[in-house]
């Protein structure tokens, strides 16, 4: 497998945890109030900077170091790295670290990446993970930057503080700090770093136990704080199911359904439950071990192997393998469509409904 990218994405969710950012700065008048506040509740936090402000102001970069917060790369002048070259986001990313090094002294170990606005492509992620940079996103837009006072602010970061995740705030906002400050106060939440956010998220747990069709899974499958993952490229070959990508969403999608996927390395991951909710795999666990079972399907004794699947209840067969004009056996009233995948038409033949006590490794339809 790949080497391993722990970035953040829009789409994670730490429930009860935060992690706060701020973006844009440093600013003469408002950084120094927010790290006022951060010093004296004990909460360290990072600040994705533009090298164009740390040029300017590097004693505010000086001392948010020494008080122990972290340094995110933020471009030099907050360009729009999804409508950029890539010649120019490397020369950005590039002078925004060497304005920081000026202004420590010395060279500081970058790690994360925010793309301003959060504006980026599967392009811009490739770059920055071959940089060997994480990049980071957010879950909480705190929409400091719409100006509109303290108190929209603290409603706002109250309502999307539920899902928990990172925090984003912008050390250029002049409501800001009054508003940190009250919201720390009256918020029961517990803070965390990115990097111990990141920690979280990718805690990674020994594979060697998970089986697909009574064989090790390996690489194709990883644990990550107890979710089971498992590669989209494997799950499709040992299946037959094609995906469409919408790389940008990070989502594969399939008969209409949208189902979000991680990266880890080049490799897509989708959470097992995805799997067994809406494509029939069965999953049994033990002390020892998870097995995901996905059945073995026949026609009339005919093996289906990779011609046939199971989606949303319904068993889909290759239009061009059955007679048209099947009736669909089943308890199920509601309407089931043909499904497409990858230009060939399956047609649903069976439900499975009628299938829960079969807890063989085989299916075999019979047809006239």
């Amino acid at each position: 497998m790949a080497d391993v990218h722990h970035g953040i994405s829009f789409y994670d969710t730490f429930p009860g945890k935060i992690a706060l950012t701020f973006d844009d700065g440093p600013d003469p008048n408002i950084t120094p109030q927010i790290l006022d506040i951060l010093k004296e509740n004990n909460i360290k936090a990072t600040f994705f900077v533009t090298g164009k402000q740390a040029d300017t102001y590097p004693e505010i970069i000086k001392r948010t170091v020494r008080e122990g917060h972290t340094i995110g790369n933020h471009t030099y002048n907050h360009i729009n790295m999804k409508k950029s070259d890539t010649d120019t986001i490397l020369k950005e990313l590039a002078m925004t670290e060497k304005a920081i090094n000026n202004a420590l002294g010395y060279e500081y170990e970058f790690k994360l990446v925010r793309p301003p606005w959060g504006d980026y492509n599967d392009s811009v992620e490739k770059l920055i993970f071959a940089s060997g940079k994480e990049l980071i996103l957010w879950q909480i837009d705190s929409e400091d930057w719409r100006n509109i006072g303290k108190s929209w602010i603290i409603d706002t970061f109250n309502h999307e503080s539920q899902k928990g995740g990172v925090a984003v705030f912008h050390d250029t906002c002049q409501e800001t700090p009054e508003a940190l400050m009250e919201i720390i106060r009256e918020m029961k939440l517990k803070f965390l770093t990115v990097d111990e956010l990141i920690s979280e998220k990718y805690s990674r747990k020994n594979t060697a136990s998970i089986y697909f069709n009574n064989k090790p899974a390996g690489n194709n499958c990883i644990l990550i704080n107890n979710l089971v993952l498992m590669s989209v490229n494997f799950f499709s070959k040992e299946t037959g199911i094609n995906f469409i990508h919408d790389y940008n969403k990070k989502e594969v999608i399939f008969a209409g359904s949208n189902y979000r996927y991680s990266i880890t390395g080049k490799e897509a991951f989708m959470p097992a439950e995805y799997l067994v909710k809406d494509f029939s795999l069965k999953m049994i666990e033990n002390d020892k071990n998870i097995n995901f079972y996905y059945p073995s399907i026949f026609l009339n004794g005919i093996p289906l192997y990779k011609k046939s699947f199971i989606y949303k209840d319904y068993i889909y067969i290759l239009a061009k393998d059955i007679e048209q004009g099947i009736t669909l056996n089943g308890e199920s009233n509601k309407e089931v469509k043909p499904v497409e995948s990858s230009g060939l038409l399956y047609i649903p033949v069976y439900s499975i409904l009628e299938l829960k006590g079969n807890k063989s490794n085989i299916i075999d339809i019979l047809l006239p």
